[in-house]
Order: structure tokens, then C-alpha cells, then sequence
């Protein structure tokens, strides 16, 4: 399900945490960390697959739990206008794939499923979690990643 890049309700920052993934082809990023849905753990499921998972209010239910993956794909990267550049030069855009919908369906404008980041040999995309109805400030944890993401030399 895709999701825009607005939010209803925003959420108080209580800390701030911090992803690295320091093997092949090694990254890291920021990411605010909000009361109520405070990081459970990181599992590391390979040296490619990553999944943040996250706390919600008792108030919720949820079939499956909040999680952010986070995959290194090894690939060429075919550069694209669309793509935009964060405070540290790194390529990223905001994918929508149509593949994860019913064949007619017409996506909202400035809906996306991944955000991606692009080196000349792989991409790291992060899934997107999404319950801005639910008080998760999407808006402002997806552009701490953004403004935070860089590659390491």
C-alpha cells in the first residue's frame, strides 16, 4: 500500500537513532525516534537485509508488526533526472512500484512505496511504514533518513 508525504498528527521526538550497515558496500543514516514508537531492535537478517522494528501504542492493533527494511541490492544503477541529491551528494528518489497493485490502479500524486539510494554499483531501499493515522510522523522520519544517509568511502 502506498502512502503520501503528509501527515495527520505529529509525534514528540524522544531521542534520535542511528542505522549502519558497516559491511560491503557499507551506509548509515539518522532516524528520529518518537514516544510511543520507540525501536524495539534491529534485526540483522543478512548481510543485505536489515529490519528496524517498532514499538506502537497500546492503543493499536496490528496483524503485522511496524517495521522498516532496509536492503542493500546489488545492481547497476541506470542514473534518471528524477533522481535528487541530499546534503551529502548521495543520489535517492522516492519509488512507487506498480507491480504491488491491482492492474488499473492509478496511484496518488506524491504517493511511494521505497525510498532508494543510489552508488554506482548497488542501491539500499527502505521500505515504507506508514501510520501517519495513527500519530507516526512519517513526514519527519523519512526526511531525518534523507537529510542523514551517506555512503561510506
Amino acid at each position: 500500500m502506498a502512502f503520501g508525504l503528509s501527515s495527520k498528527r505529529k509525534c514528540s521526538v524522544v531521542g534520535w537513532g542511528e542505522f549502519s550497515c558497516p559491511d560491503k558496500g557499507a551506509f548509515s543514516f539518522k532516524y528520529p525516534v518518537f514516544r510511543g514508537w520507540e525501536v524495539k531492535a534491529v534485526e540483522k537478517k543478512s548481510a543485505d537485509a536489515h529490519i528496524i522494528w517498532i514499538n506502537w501504542p497500546d492503543s493499536i492493533d496490528f496483524e503485522v508488526p511496524p517495521q522498516i527494511r532496509v536492503n542493500r541490492m546489488d545492481c547497476p544503477v541506470v542514473l534518471s533526472d528524477s533522481f535528487k541529491k541530499n546534503p551529502q551528494g548521495t543520489l535517492y528518489d522516492y519509488v512507487h512500484d506498480l507491480s504491488l497493485y491491482v492492474k488499473d490502479y492509478v496511484p496518488k500524486k506524491g504517493s511511494w512505496d521505497y525510498l532508494e539510494f543510489y552508488s554506482n554499483e548497488f542501491l539500499v531501499r527502505i521500505s515504507r511504514f506508514s501510520c501517519e493515522e495513527f500519530g507516526f510522523d512519517g513526514d519527519a522520519f523519512y526526511k531525518e533518513i534523507v537529510n542523514s544517509f551517506s555512503f561510506e568511502d
